[in-house]
């Protein structure tokens, strides 16, 4: 396979997608001058390299809505070369038009895939098949975007979620989830416990503590003897004015002084355990500079709390735990859009119920595109039903192609 021709689109995927599958030396992206966003077009190299593809890169300028113009250009390409197939899975409609005029008049080597199923939708005189199954890791979507899914996580690092740690951290959801309300403070109380002597799992504290000049917190007993009676505390005793107990294990101790962190959990192996999602990432740290720095702390990033991935249709998820506004809406949005493309899907998750007590955030959700996902009363298979519904590949989707 020689030179795969690509219209370019304004949705990143519709322009690797044929080159992702067919895997051909050469690919020529055709554009209209400045249509290729700089950080587009530098992330292009890095994304075929990270999916092992070995691939020529080049371009071409064609006007800007000049039909005879554009129709000079693809007659100069079939002459030029010998072994070529143009893919129209991307393109604006005048292209489109120009090839199907030339189509009319003489054999033109043409293929189309459907990227939201993965199906080959349309190919005429063309040898070529497809020679690999297109299957991206989020890294490969964000890789695609311009930015960087950095190795380390944020607060969690799901990659070494044990059998042990997926019970321990189900025992706690089942404690979190009747008392989401107080978790936050909780939490707090959690991080003002102290070791007692050199045992770092056996903590003590008093039962009222200072969080700043004004306010106090006090234990709240009842998550404390909830999460002592599944096993993820022992050694409970509580008195009139202290509080002592053991932590499982250290790790449980770290997860246990993140508030929002069960939420994303919970959403994470709902995904991971729907089977439907060929990766599957939690606190996801993205560099939107698509660059490595000397040190971590030199870089700027976004954290996503949970991001999967399903044929090549990526899925963004926050989770809020606390009050849900339109600010959640927007910051979820654009995360979505600048790092997963046209055909992201956008998840807010929430243990509040929006819809009954704030109908204007679910009604500007719903115009935003934000799927609203009430997880509090959801059991894990059902909300894992509930992703995989809202992550199907659609059959039809208008795309808003640029006029070139």
């Amino acid at each position: 396979m020689k030179t795969m021709i690509e219209f370019w689109d304004e949705d990143p995927m519709n322009n690797v997608y044929g080159v992702v599958v067919c895997r051909p030396d050469r690919v020529l992206y055709l554009a209209a001058p400045g249509q290729i966003p700089t950080r587009q077009s530098e992330s292009l190299p890095r994304f075929f390299a990270g999916m092992g593809i070995r691939v020529e890169i080049a371009r071409r300028e064609i006007s800007r809505g000049d039909l005879a113009g554009m129709l000079h250009v693809l007659e100069e390409i079939l002459a030029e070369e010998a072994d070529c197939c143009f893919d129209l899975t991307g393109g604006a409609e005048l292209a489109m038009a120009a090839l199907g005029q030339l189509s009319a008049e003489r054999p033109v080597p043409m293929i189309q895939f459907d990227p939201n199923d993965g199906k080959l939708v349309l190919k005429r005189n063309c040898t070529w098949e497809p020679a690999a199954e297109a299957r991206f890791a989020c890294k490969d979507i964000v890789n695609l975007m311009g930015g960087l899914l950095l190795d380390s996580h944020g607060h969690f690092d799901g990659r070494d979620m044990s059998r042990e740690l997926r019970e321990d951290s189900m025992r706690v959801w089942s404690v979190y989830r009747k008392h989401y309300k107080e978790w936050s403070t909780q939490t707090f109380y959690l991080q003002k416990m102290t070791p007692v002597g050199r045992d770092p799992l056996l903590v003590e504290g008093l039962r009222i503590v200072n969080r700043d000049n004004y306010n106090m917190v006090a234990c709240n007993e009842t998550i404390l003897r909830e999460l002592a009676d599944v096993g993820i505390l022992s050694e409970l005793a509580i008195q009139e004015k202290q509080v002592r107990f053991r932590y499982k294990n250290a790790r449980l101790k770290g997860m246990l002084s993140i508030a929002g962190l069960w939420l994303e959990i919970y959403c994470y192996l709902a995904a991971k355990e729907s089977g439907v999602f060929q990766d599957a990432q939690i606190s996801a740290l993205i560099n939107w500079e698509g660059k490595t720095f000397k040190s971590e702390a030199e870089t700027v990033y976004n954290e996503i709390d949970v991001l999967l991935v399903r044929g090549a249709t990526p899925v963004f998820i926050s989770c809020k735990s606390g009050s849900v506004n339109a600010s959640s809406l927007y910051e979820i949005s654009v995360l979505a859009r600048e790092l997963g493309g046209g055909n992201a899907r956008k998840v807010l998750a929430t243990t509040m119920p929006v819809r009954r007590n704030a109908p204007n955030v679910a009604n500007r959700a719903r115009q935003m595109g934000v799927e609203l996902v009430e997880v509090q009363d959801m059991s894990l298979e059902e909300l894992g039903r509930k992703l995989e519904e809202l992550s199907r590949p659609e059959r039809k989707r208008e795309t808003g192609r640029q006029n070139v």
